[in-house]
């Protein structure tokens, strides 16, 4: 039986543990034991070179401009704005990602509607950003390469459907995406009941992370599926990939709480929660997602 934990970021209510406001959309969660590892922590290589697919949605205020003529951005907050208690797992790690998103071509990547809906009118505010991960040793990531920092081109196609969850968006980046693979995804039926699954994404807005072990709740629905993947805010726009094909079944758009207030200890800790009592992580279905860009004639972007 797995336990669930919370915090605010892609249902209709996220809440920003570090500023104290609520956007539009809610969470992710915890089930059982905490299945979220470090992308150098794998221990399954494929999971690592889907990570490498995943990009991370970060403001420009946190990043400077290195002055060295390489084009390459830095950071240098402070170490972490997330006022969790010191029990909690992954303290000490930079918190600056506000959602995550996948490559489904070579210039383009897909996310939850909601990230764009909060950017719309400033997107060239923020960068999309590659191998937001720990390095090997640890230590937080604090520069990165020109080849990881992409910008929004264009958003092609969104749509936000908080009642039927039909929250997505397509974006197109400055330029192709050089040495990454794009996801395959889903092309026809839907994931089995007993499928194992993996998210990749930035819990919580800190640096990338695979939630393993993801079981099948909910599979009724045409439109989504439920599961017990580990994940928070921050994993709005993260692949739902089917563990054993690789493929992509869904995009997490929604979740609960994560979080709750310790006024003893004035710091934020998980809440745990047990399957069946929960209703899981909603995962948006690839095959929905598709269906909406075929009505607007923009299926052969993802696939042609």
């Amino acid at each position: 039986m797995k336990k669930f934990i919370y915090i605010f970021s892609l249902l209709p209510l996220s809440f920003n543990l570090w500023a104290g406001t609520t956007n539009m959309y809610q969470t992710q969660s915890i089930y059982g034991i905490d299945d979220r590892v470090d992308v150098y922590n794998s221990s399954i290589p494929k999971y690592r070179e889907w990570a490498k697919s995943v990009a991370a949605l970060i403001p420009d205020y946190w990043l400077t401009e290195v002055r060295d003529g390489s084009g390459d951005l830095k950071f240098d907050g402070m170490p972490s704005p997330l006022n969790l208690c010191s029990n909690q797992r992954f303290i000490g790690q930079i918190a600056i990602s506000e959602c995550s998103a996948f490559l489904v071509g070579e210039d383009l990547i897909l996310t939850a509607g909601h990230c764009v809906e909060m950017i719309s009118n400033s997107c060239e505010w923020y960068y999309w950003i590659f191998d937001f991960v720990i390095n090997q040793d640890g230590s937080n990531p604090s520069r990165f390469s020109r080849q990881q920092i992409y910008r929004c081109k264009e958003v092609v196609a969104d749509s936000m459907g908080p009642l039927d969850y039909m929250d997505y968006a397509l974006i197109r980046l400055d330029r192709k995406v050089e040495g990454r693979a794009a996801l395959p995804l889903r092309k026809s039926g839907i994931i089995p009941d007993n499928a194992t699954v993996v998210a990749v994404g930035t819990p919580s807005g800190l640096p990338t992370k695979i939630a393993e072990h993801g079981e099948i709740i909910n599979n009724l629905n045409e439109i989504y599926f439920t599961t017990t993947l580990d994940t928070f805010t921050g994993n709005s726009g993260s692949p739902v990939i089917n563990a054993e094909s690789g493929e992509v079944e869904g995009m997490l758009v929604s979740g609960l709480f994560d979080y709750k207030y310790n006024y003893e200890k004035k710091c934020y800790e998980t809440i745990e929660y047990q399957v069946p009592y929960c209703r899981g992580e909603t995962a948006l279905r690839i095959s929905a997602i598709v269906d909406g860009l075929a009505r607007i004639g923009h299926r052969d972007l993802i696939f042609p």
